[in-house]
């Protein structure tokens, strides 16, 4: 799959910017109305589809060589653009990638929610769309989806106007696991409940 590499800026006024370079060498950029700490839209989307292997996402589209232009306003309009290459495939990825961000993205993704109950919200949202949910969604991916928007989210707000968040697409291998302290048995009392490691 083609790749790229994004590099997103918080320019301390009143928009925040990305800079992209294709595999191909061509450059794009954009900006948007700064969200201050809240991660970007744009960022999330490439966590989002990274986790679901979304190839022909918003992402992965850009990555294949299709205007900036052409897949905004397929993903407004819901329809695929006369001859830019952008087929229902391609259509049903952008909606999805829409659907699963507008679920597991900062601002809509409370802590207390569990990955089991955040998988239940990523097949209703579909449902109401009346779109096929991803081949992979499980709880498992919805985990690591919700893990890497998480590691996204500290990471943006770790930057400052000198620096830059920058990431490729699709990310060459998974963010980290925070370490987790052992505890001893006892602390934990004789039976010990399960819990989730993404909430």
């Amino acid at each position: 799959m083609p790749r790229l590499e994004a590099s997103f800026a918080r320019t301390g006024t009143t928009r925040d910017h990305v800079s992209v370079v294709l595999a191909s060498g061509r450059s794009l950029e954009w900006s948007w109305p700064t969200r201050g700490d809240d991660l970007p839209h744009d960022l999330a989307h490439l966590a989002v589809e990274t986790a679901f292997r979304l190839t022909c996402g918003f992402w992965g589209l850009l990555a294949s060589g299709v205007d900036l232009a052409t897949v905004n306003r397929a993903a407004e309009h819901a329809a695929p653009a006369e001859g830019s290459g952008l087929d229902r495939v391609a259509l049903g990825h952008l909606l999805q990638a829409e659907a699963l961000v507008n679920v597991l993205a900062p601002a809509w993704n409370a802590p207390k929610v569990d990955d089991q109950k955040a998988t239940g919200l990523v097949l209703g949202a579909c449902a109401r769309l009346h779109l096929p949910c991803p081949a992979h969604t499980d709880v498992a991916t919805v985990g690591r989806a919700r893990h890497l928007v998480r590691c996204f989210e500290q990471r943006w707000r770790a930057i400052d106007g000198s620096d830059r968040f920058t990431v490729a697409f699709p990310l060459p291998e998974p963010e980290p696991e925070p370490p987790v302290a052992a505890t001893p048995r006892a602390e934990r009392g004789a039976a010990p409940r399960a819990t989730h490691a993404h909430t």
